[in-house]
């Protein structure tokens, strides 16, 4: 109990499902076994088209998009859905996701982003997911240059966006080097002027 009385709530969550089977196996079985309250999927990932019929045909999993800007991995890659020229800036000279946040962040247009993102999630929709929520994978979306394009989709599908109240409490936050707290206070304050619910925390674990 916080000290206003009222309980916390601690949601178990799985991301980068649809990365590979063995995150959907994981996924569905601790979902069944009521171990996870809810995941993410991946959609540019290789292993999305299993888990969205895992998904189409189980209605009551909760799965969001883990909206992807990166392909961190060295030998197993994957590409953006819309397609973008190199001058869009999301990929590299392969057509591949950049591997870190920080040559997103520096080389992609936002007009590109905003494209890929809602692609992604369209693509889910399409795909028989019913939604439940958008977070973002390597917390590439929670930067200064796109995190109004994730709390402006999470708008306009009606959909929660997972931000915590500070930095500092986003434990996935390795990825976001250089990034200020007063930058991503910016951010805080466009998701609560949005009428989201913010988390104290986001605690990662492997």
């Amino acid at each position: 109990m916080n000290a206003a009385g009222s309980s916390k709530r601690i949601v178990l969550h799985e991301d980068d499902v649809g990365m590979c089977h063995g995150a959907n196996s994981a996924f569905l079985e601790l979902s069944g076994l009521g171990v996870c309250s809810s995941g993410a999927v991946m959609v540019p990932c290789p292993w999305f088209l299993e888990m969205a019929e895992s998904a189409a045909a189980n209605p009551g999993l909760d799965l969001g998009v883990h909206l992807t800007l990166n392909s961190e991995k060295q030998h197993y890659k994957w590409r953006p859905l819309t397609a973008p020229s190199r001058a869009a800036g999301l990929t590299d000279e392969f057509g591949f996701l950049w591997p870190d946040v920080a040559t997103t962040r520096r080389k992609a247009v936002p007009q590109a982003v905003e494209a890929e993102l809602r692609a992604q999630i369209d693509t889910a929709y399409r795909a028989g997911i019913d939604v439940t929520h958008l977070d973002a994978h390597m917390g590439a979306a929670l930067s200064p240059e796109f995190c109004n394009i994730y709390i402006k989709l999470g708008l306009e599908y009606q959909l929660p966006v997972l931000l915590t109240k500070t930095l500092s409490a986003y434990s996935p936050n390795d990825n976001l080097v250089g990034v200020t707290e007063e930058a991503f206070q910016r951010g805080v304050a466009l998701a609560r002027a949005g009428g989201f619910a913010i988390f104290d925390a986001a605690i990662q674990t492997t």
